[in-house]
């Protein structure tokens, strides 16, 4: 394998959705924050960059096209973002609040951590019911005009110029402030340890809150590193037709 030393995270899961593993393996971000060198995450984090790159190569870099995201066309990407991620959030945060409360009845006088673990969950609830309808409601709509403009080789651009780079960073602070809620999480969990104690709600709340950091962080990446980048050098594409 060529050296991989300046590629970024990102690039590597960009390239195959695979090497995710990896990285949470070795506690990486590779979705809020992954615009940054192998090389330096190891420095950072006092990794063995050999042993990364081992593991990297037995990834096999030829992946179907299911789940290479990078090569899909923007406006499919969207469809598959709204109709699995979005709708894996509406589905699933009222069962960690259903969990969570049954949790909280169950064991609070022996684990106070989750009377803070189910008001960050109503926290994430309130964020991403914002998030999602200002990416269904404008930035998508917005990316699929873009989008069929520059089949059509024709020109677009909103009457605010600066709309789309406006609207990306606003849903990266989302991004960010959510993975911050996932953090704290994290942190008072015990990154999700459960207890041998633990009732049924408790075990539920726990593994499903892993599943859903896990569904979110793939989302974020979607978007963070493949459909917004995309859609500003289509943007600029456009506008100089």
């Amino acid at each position: 394998m060529e050296s991989i030393r300046n590629k970024t995270v990102a690039d590597f899961v960009t390239e195959n959705i695979h090497t995710s593993n990896i990285f949470k393996k070795y506690g990486i971000d590779f979705c809020f924050n992954g615009k940054v060198s192998i090389e330096n995450v190891c420095s950072k984090n006092d990794l063995d960059y050999h042993e990364l790159e081992s593991e990297l190569e037995k990834i096999h870099f030829k992946t179907n096209y299911l789940n290479d995201f990078n090569k899909w066309a923007l406006d499919f990407l969207m469809i598959f973002i709204v109709h699995i991620h979005h709708r894996y959030i509406r589905k699933n945060i009222p069962l960690l609040k259903k969990y969570g409360e049954k949790a909280v009845k169950i064991h609070d006088h022996n684990y106070s951590e989750l009377t803070e673990i189910n008001n960050h969950i109503k926290e994430l609830s309130n964020e991403l019911k914002v998030y999602m309808f200002k990416e269904e409601t404008f930035v998508f709509p917005y990316i699929k005009k873009l989008f069929k403009a520059s089949k059509k080789h024709t020109s677009f651009r909103s009457k605010n110029s600066n709309f789309i780079n406006n609207s990306l960073k606003i849903m990266e602070e989302h991004h960010d402030k959510i993975g911050n809620v996932f953090n704290r999480i994290s942190e008072v969990s015990n990154s999700y340890r459960i207890p041998g104690n633990a009732s049924t709600a408790f075990r539920k709340l726990y593994l499903n809150l892993q599943e859903f950091e896990d569904d979110f962080q793939q989302h974020v990446h979607l978007e963070n590193n493949i459909l917004f980048p995309k859609t500003l050098k289509l943007d600029f594409k456009t506008l100089n037709n």
